[in-house]
């Protein structure tokens, strides 16, 4: 061989991150707002809109309305809380789950004791709620009955909206807006 051939190279990295966007709710911008009168058509926001896929949006956890501030909030004089506070409270928060997430995992996704373990699974504990998978958040993260019904209420009501959302969809599936 050459050297001038190149070699497939394949590299495996996991990934941790979270992704923040944002879009406006219509092209002028203004649907829903209290202030000032949207421009759309009722059938023009609905294209708009449609310009996200839907495997897409079904990969986006939390959806936030962020309606407009006000002038006047935004100028007053009003402190807010102290960024050292709220530090302390984030660093006091990392410190409980660190305690709850000591004991490593086992490669079959087990906890044991740290004394237990060889020194090559150090490498699967776990420091954070983030970093927490399906065992964890079974084990950690059990609801009562009001978070039942929250979690059941948030399920019917995402499932309502795939079904309107696929409803809503033109049958022609050249539409460049799919």
């Amino acid at each position: 061989m050459s050297g001038s051939e190149l070699q497939p190279v394949g590299l495996l990295k996991a990934t941790n991150f979270l992704l923040v966007t944002g879009m406006n709710p219509c092209p002028c911008g203004y649907a829903e707002d209290k202030q000032k009168e949207c421009a759309c058509s009722p059938g023009l926001i609905a294209r708009y809109q449609k310009r996200i896929s839907g495997p897409l949006l079904d990969r986006i956890d939390i959806h936030i309305d962020v309606p407009r501030v006000d002038y006047d909030k935004l100028t007053n004089d009003r402190l807010g809380e102290p960024s050292c506070r709220v530090r302390a409270r984030v660093e006091a928060a990392r410190v409980v789950q660190r305690d709850r997430l000591a004991k490593p995992l086992t490669e079959d996704g087990r906890r044991r004791a740290q004394e237990d373990l060889p020194p090559s699974t150090t490498h699967l504990c776990l420091t954070c709620n983030a970093d927490m998978g399906p065992a964890e958040a079974h084990e950690y993260c059990k609801l009562d009955e009001n978070g039942k019904a929250l979690v059941k209420a948030a399920i019917v009501g995402a499932n309502g909206l795939v079904q309107q959302r696929r409803a809503d969809r033109p049958s022609d599936r050249s539409s460049p807006l799919l």
